[in-house]
């Protein structure tokens, strides 16, 4: 009697856990007709959750299982792409336009997806800068002033809570292509190891742990 009561709590337990789910709602004006994809950021590539045809009111609602540890996600419109951190059950509100997707957005709901809407903006400001340099043939200094004061910004951020999926984020932000942070560059890596010890700290199973700590690990090694 005991093992059979013991078995159904072990049951209902890791049924319980199977749908914890995430869910995230809300509405994207102006894309009557788009298709709006969930897809997820794994270490190894990108996996389609889901997906949905916007009708002209643009309304929309996905629900996923919740991972074991926080991992990233994206809402992709076309070309233009979302990018967000969940790391529990977490329902997140989504207030965007069709024409301006990835940029004019509003979401509540986690401050750590508020946050990297921050780097993500900061980052295309960077982007839009070197780009505007390299077309008027500026000076290499003056590129170098902007990625030094964007990574004094970013540095900020993460000295915040270096175990955080923003911290995660900033780590593996590219400037057309480029890593803006540098494992083989001695400052840099000072960032990316702080980063790397929080993770382990804290989810030293999870594969984006491993990956950050191997990083490291082998700039520090070359």
């Amino acid at each position: 009697m005991k093992k059979w009561v013991f078995g159904c709590a072990m049951a209902l337990v890791i049924t319980s856990c199977d749908n914890k789910k995430f869910s995230i709602q809300g509405r994207v004006a102006d894309a009557d007709g788009q298709v709006l994809y969930l897809e997820s950021l794994a270490v190894n590539g990108t996996e389609l959750l889901d997906s949905v045809e916007l009708d002209k009111d643009g309304r929309f609602k996905f629900k996923y299982h919740a991972p074991q540890y926080p991992e990233f996600y994206q809402l992709r419109l076309d070309k233009s792409i979302i990018h967000l951190a969940i790391d529990s059950t977490e329902t997140l509100n989504l207030s965007a336009n069709a024409a301006d997707f990835a940029n004019g957005y509003e979401l509540t709901g986690s401050d750590e997806c508020e946050k990297m809407r921050i780097v993500a903006q900061e980052s295309a400001k960077l982007k839009k800068r070197i780009d505007e340099l390299s077309r008027a043939m500026s000076s290499n200094s003056d590129r170098v002033d902007d990625l030094a004061a964007y990574k004094k910004k970013m540095f900020d951020l993460v000295l915040e809570n270096p175990a955080s999926a923003t911290a995660y984020y900033i780590v593996f932000q590219e400037i057309n292509g480029d890593k803006i942070f540098d494992p083989y560059d001695a400052d840099d890596r000072k960032l990316i190891a702080a980063v790397a010890t929080g993770f382990d700290s804290l989810y030293p199973d999870s594969p984006r742990s491993k990956q950050l700590k191997n990083m490291t690990l082998a700039a520090i090694a070359a």
